[in-house]
């Protein structure tokens, strides 16, 4: 009786040995070259088919130049310290020490988690100004204009007068008009109209109205240069 007894708890022991040396993971021990204080670990499965996303935390106390002993399961878990406000991190994701050596926490390697991130910033471009000028010799009622699609939707008149024979008018971007491919629908005041090609709006440019027989061939755009 008294044998078995003694064999039941040595192998109680051993168990708890082995859970806590070997089964359980590896003991790492972590040291902090950084001038933060770090509060909290964080341990999630790294992405993969063999280990759900279930993060686990646990309070600790690792101040500036000092060192603590962490469990580390290898490279199917990621390991994130926080610092005791929750704005700075240190992961071993992209930084894993070999088996048996420390992980050294260093001031290269602090994430700021409040920092915004940045987008890389679009080409500049210059925005649009379009001139129309009518050279068709013919008063134009309405001019409308329609995003280059079927079926065809346009806008509203933009003109806020009639367009007699050499008028002009300017649109600018956006109060009036926005970069991209656009058909014009053109009326005549006395009630023909003709629509026009594509075209793009784009930067500074012009389009000349010609011809009261225009079609859509012979619609003129023009880039003026720009200073």
């Amino acid at each position: 009786m008294k044998t078995g007894s003694v064999l039941l708890v040595s192998v109680t022991l051993a168990i708890i040995f082995l859970a806590g040396c070997g089964l359980a993971g590896q003991r790492r021990e972590v040291i902090n070259y950084t001038t933060h204080a770090f509060c909290k670990l964080e341990e999630r499965p790294n992405l993969s088919i063999y280990a759900p996303w279930d993060k686990k935390t646990r309070r600790i106390k690792l101040p500036p130049n000092g060192s603590i002993k962490i469990r580390d399961r290898g490279e199917k878990y990621i390991l994130n310290i926080w610092t005791c406000d929750g704005r700075y991190m240190i992961s071993n994701y992209n930084h894993r020490p070999e088996p048996g050596e420390p992980w050294i926490l260093g001031e290269m390697d602090v994430w700021d988690s409040q920092q915004k991130y940045k987008p890389t910033p679009m080409a500049t471009r210059i925005p649009v100004v379009l001139t129309i000028i009518n050279d068709t010799g013919r008063d134009i009622c309405s001019v409308r204009f329609s995003r280059w699609r079927e079926p065809y939707q346009f806008s509203d008149n933009v003109l806020t007068r009639t367009m007699i024979p050499g008028d002009q008018i300017v649109l600018r971007e956006p109060e009036d008009i926005n970069w991209g491919i656009y058909v014009l629908k053109i009326y005549f005041c006395d009630e023909t109209e003709y629509l026009t090609e594509a075209v793009v709006f784009e930067e500074i440019m012009a389009i000349t109205l010609r011809g009261a027989e225009q079609d859509a061939h012979d619609l003129l755009v023009e880039k003026e240069g720009v200073e």
